[in-house]
Parts: structure tokens; C-alpha cells; sequence
């Protein structure tokens, strides 16, 4: 599962990118869910879960992605811009 969870973070990631770069950064975090809603591991858990459940496990699950492809852009874009300042 650590492969679709990558996989789903990326896909997190690249959600988040295109929103900022289209400016639009409201309801961010539902947009991620909304994609990540036909992830593999959501689709399974839906299959496999009742109602409640999934529920609350689909929400966590989408929270952390989205706060892990948050922190990963944040520190990428931080590298990139700390690399621009060294080659001044």
C-alpha cells in the first residue's frame, strides 16, 4: 500500500499545483479529496468498509496527503528558491 499512498500524495501534490498556479486556492483541501475520492486505497476501503467508517478513515486519509503534499511543495520550492539565492 506505501506505493499507492506515494502515488496518492503526488497526486495530491500536482492538485495543489495546478490550484495555485490557476489562483484558485479556496476549498483546496476539498478539491484533493475530490480526486483523491478515485484513488485505489479509497475506492477499497469503500468496498470494504460500512458507511461511518469509511467516512472518517477516507477523511484522515485525505487530510494527511493533503498536508504531506503541502509540506513536500513547500520544501521544494524553498530548495529551489535557496539554490536561486547561492547561484547569485
Amino acid at each position: 500500500n506505501s506505493g499507492v499512498e506515494e502515488v496518492d500524495t503526488a497526486v495530491a501534490m500536482l492538485v495543489i499545483k495546478e490550484a495555485v498556479g490557476n489562483g484558485r486556492t479556496d476549498n483546496l483541501i476539498n478539491r484533493v479529496g475530490e480526486v483523491l475520492s478515485q484513488s485505489d486505497q479509497l475506492k477499497e476501503w469503500k468496498q470494504s468498509m460500512l458507511e461511518g467508517e469509511y467516512r472518517a478513515r477516507a477523511k484522515d486519509y485525505v487530510v494527511q496527503k493533503y498536508e504531506q503534499a503541502s509540506y513536500l511543495r513547500e520544501n521544494i520550492r524553498a530548495e529551489r528558491e535557496n539554490n536561486f539565492d547561492l547561484a547569485r
